[in-house]
């Protein structure tokens, strides 16, 4: 497994579906696995741009790998806190009813 080096300072940014991503210029566009949190980093609020940085890291289908950053305005990251709430008042219901059925 290879992994592209960090965010080049230079990156370019793409916007997909209203949601800030930077992408590694460099790196020939291939199919995307899954993209996960980056390990050991934590998001951080870009007062300058007024957005909230996540640094993530890009699976590819080929094994390889990219480090860049999801980026979210302040929109964007109450929807997703609320959303992530929702889903985990679920799984707690799920835990729970699970629980009680003995399973």
């Amino acid at each position: 497994m290879t992994t592209t080096p960090g965010p080049p300072s230079d990156r370019a940014a793409a916007v997909s579906g209203g949601v800030g991503v930077s992408v590694v210029p460099e790196r020939s566009a291939g199919a995307v696995s899954h993209v996960v949190p980056a390990a050991g980093r934590d998001l951080s609020y870009r007062h300058d741009r007024g957005e909230i940085e996540l640094p993530v890291t890009v699976h590819f289908c080929d094994g390889s790998t990219a480090q860049t950053a999801l980026l979210l305005d302040p929109g964007q990251v109450e929807l997703f806190a609320l959303q992530a709430e929702q889903a985990i008042g679920r799984r707690a219901a799920a835990k729970r009813a699970e629980l009680l059925s003995g399973g």
